[in-house]
């Protein structure tokens, strides 16, 4: 062969790699959204792999539905909006009725006055594996006959029925799509002639779940604060005091929270002023160590919980609270994923707390706080569960021990 003949081949070579490497890379985020669905009850909530944040149009409150948190208010920091800039109420739901709280996520919805709106969520870790579910109801007369599209570049488009009954009291549809996220940041386009979004979820399916959330509850009383195992470590931005016997240490940087090393931080602001994050209607102990909090605006920041001894067991107590009830925040594992939402105010300047536990691989465990307009720890403490037995283990155990008894008696 010609040396012109070969420089030739590789060069088509190189042409068909780089063509190949452009049909992947423009296909990688796009969304293969699945049929579209009645939305009927709590169990339409996907909960696949690991929540990263549930929004929806109403304001007021969090709702809960199937284990899953519903942020209130579409927008920013968590997705951004072109197009659709209005809300609504959007009826009552009737065929079938709906849970309260389900009814709270997709009774209301942001709209706009244009034919193509965009959704951009935000938050994404590239190469990770995603699913986003995303809601259009309106239970309204206004929603007979009405319907929209929805699609992303370079993936499928699918047909959402504002009101599957045409009816007053009818129920839209939603649908459930997939993506592997190639950027920051995955766009979504909704056409109709009022396009409209009531709800949206986005689960992370690549993430692992370090913490398991199984507590989430308003202040309400000094026996809030858990004694459960040993105390690591408890720290407050309040003032130093102890709670239902637990001592909790004055914490005063906001990169290594007492200089011990024990909870180190990255990404946030500055402790706001003495008394700033109120009483919660406490009194006492457990008043001074929630009335003032460590605060990023606008982006997420960590806490890393350092010196834990790997195959432990722990539990982690978190409290957000000040005296505005428009604010709440995400708390999950460091990469983002198996979030809950603490909401700052729940009433009488009430904020709330969270209790997860997980098993240290490591000597350190990450934290992600991301909060609507500002994430923030008022208080915090870590406790040492120990080595807790797989169920297997300690059935295996319980037989040998019943076993040894059993030899005993005969042996007498």
């Amino acid at each position: 062969m010609s040396r012109s003949k070969q420089i030739k081949n590789v060069w088509t070579g190189i042409l068909v790699a780089v063509i190949a490497m452009a049909s992947v890379t423009a296909n990688a985020g796009s969304i293969n959204w699945g049929a579209a669905t009645k939305i009927s009850g709590d169990s339409d909530v996907s909960t696949s792999g690991g929540l990263v944040y549930g929004l929806k149009a109403a304001g007021g409150s969090i709702s809960e539905v199937n284990s899953t948190y519903f942020g209130f208010g579409l927008g920013s920091p968590y997705v951004s909006l072109s197009g659709i800039v209005n809300v609504s109420t959007m009826g009552t739901a009737s065929d079938p009725v709906l849970s309260a709280d389900y009814q709270a996520v997709v009774g209301s919805a942001a709209y706009g006055s244009v034919t193509t709106a965009t959704v951009t969520l935000n938050g994404l870790t590239v190469g990770h594996d995603y699913q986003v579910q995303a809601w259009i109801n309106d239970s309204r007369n206004y929603g007979d006959g009405r319907n929209g599209d929805i699609s992303s570049t370079g993936g499928n488009t699918v047909n959402l029925d504002y009101n599957s009954t045409d009816g007053t009291g009818g129920n839209g549809q939603y649908s459930i799509g997939t993506f592997t996220a190639d950027a920051a940041t995955q766009a979504i386009t909704l056409a109709s002639s009022a396009p409209q979004l009531n709800a949206i979820q986005l689960r992370d399916l690549s993430a692992t779940l370090p913490i398991e959330w199984s507590t989430v509850a308003t202040v309400s009383g000094a026996s809030d604060v858990s004694t459960d195992g040993d105390l690591a470590y408890a720290y407050t931005f309040g003032t130093a005091n102890t709670v239902n016997t637990v001592p909790f240490v004055k914490a005063s940087s906001t990169t290594d929270f007492d200089g011990s090393g024990n909870i180190t931080a990255s990404g946030w602001q500055a402790i706001a002023p003495a008394g700033t994050g109120g009483s919660g209607g406490m009194t006492g102990p457990y008043s001074d160590i929630i009335n003032n909090f460590l605060y990023r605006d606008g982006t997420a920041a960590t806490a890393t919980l350092n010196n834990l001894t790997a195959g432990n067991t722990y539990q982690v107590q978190i409290w957000a609270q000040s005296n505005n009830s428009s604010r709440y925040q995400w708390v999950s594992g460091g990469d983002g994923a198996g979030a809950v939402a603490l909401q700052f105010d729940m009433g009488a300047d009430n904020g709330q707390y969270a209790i997860g536990s997980f098993v240290a691989s490591s000597a350190s465990e990450t934290l992600r706080i991301w909060g609507n307009q500002s994430g923030q720890i008022n208080a915090i403490q870590v406790r040492d569960l120990g080595v807790i037995p797989e169920p297997s283990t300690a059935i295996l155990a319980g037989l040998g021990l019943a076993g040894l008894t059993l030899r005993r008696r005969r042996s007498a």
